[in-house]
């Protein structure tokens, strides 16, 4: 994750966990949000921006972005992993990855 932050010199990135706690960030994102002056407990989107007084100037669009603070939890990546062996895996499985004779 590091490296792939990191990767990203020329834009703000950061990680959040489901609750929106930030888990990591590149120095760009650090340079605009100020996340290494935060402690850990203060470290969370919905508390930067309805919270913290910066958050409002950070954010000259305040009304918006807070508007999209509810709805942003959705848009999480989610990993399904099927039951090994289950229809559902081996529909998944890549070609060629399936056992001599197993069901198709």
């Amino acid at each position: 994750m590091r490296i792939l932050l990191d990767g990203m010199a020329h834009s703000p990135a950061f990680v959040p966990d489901t609750r929106m706690n930030l888990l990591a960030w590149n120095a760009l994102g650090d340079a605009v949000n100020g996340f290494g002056r935060l402690a850990p407990a203060e470290r969370n989107v919905p508390r930067l921006v309805f919270l913290d007084p910066a958050g409002r100037e950070l954010y000259p669009e305040w009304h918006a972005v807070a508007a999209q603070i509810p709805a942003a939890p959705e848009h999480r990546i989610v990993v399904y992993t099927p039951e090994p062996g289950s229809e559902t895996a081996e529909r998944l499985a890549p070609p060629g990855s399936r056992a001599p004779g197993a069901a198709r």
